[in-house]
């Protein structure tokens, strides 16, 4: 799958080297790296932004304020 990945875009995502008696490994290129920092990037926005807009909302803060009020009488 990740060959498959790599050949589309046209650039690897990972960097091998080869290793003697303690082993090779696999690393992430630059480019992987910018690409897994941009996804963790969107996943954050993507959580934060919603509630940032949300509670910002007066109708929101309304509801919740009343609620609120209503729940401690």
């Amino acid at each position: 799958m990740l060959h498959g990945v790599e050949r589309y875009l046209g650039f690897n995502l990972t960097e091998k080297r080869r290793g003697g008696a303690s082993g090779g490994r696999t690393i992430l290129s630059e480019k992987g790296q910018q690409i897994v920092l941009a996804y963790n990037n969107l996943r954050h926005e993507s959580y934060i932004s919603p509630n940032r807009y949300l509670f910002a909302c007066p109708v929101y803060f309304h509801f919740i304020h009343h609620r609120t009020i209503n729940r401690n009488t």
